[in-house]
């Protein structure tokens, strides 16, 4: 992922240039890389999508597609489930869930 990170044209989203992102995000996508877990940034008011190569599995065919697009649009069948624990994190909070049944439609 580090390398479809580099290789992605940033100005074309939100982000913008790698070059012009606030030091906060680029430690979230050091750490979010190093991670062996499944880690996924939803970064700004539109959650703009960063990810490891653990999470790809989660994306499913939606892969790379996702990869700089809105989490808001791109998983809105997952929103009833974490919309919750999504604005708390928006707003600074720490939140977590704990088995919880999400439908997401990662295969057409």
């Amino acid at each position: 992922m580090g390398a479809m990170i580099r290789a992605k044209d940033w100005s074309k989203t939100p982000l913008g240039a790698p070059k012009d992102w606030p030091p906060g995000l680029c430690t979230m996508v050091n750490v979010c890389l190093s991670s062996p877990f499944p880690v996924l940034i939803a970064w700004g008011p539109e959650a703009i999508q960063i990810y490891n190569d653990s999470y790809r599995g989660i994306c499913g065919s939606k892969h790379p597609g996702l990869l700089g697009e809105s989490f808001l649009i791109s998983w809105e069948t997952a929103l009833p489930s974490v919309a919750d624990a999504f604005i708390q994190g928006q707003h600074g909070e720490g939140s977590y869930i704990t088995d919880q049944r999400m439908f997401l439609h990662r295969f057409g």
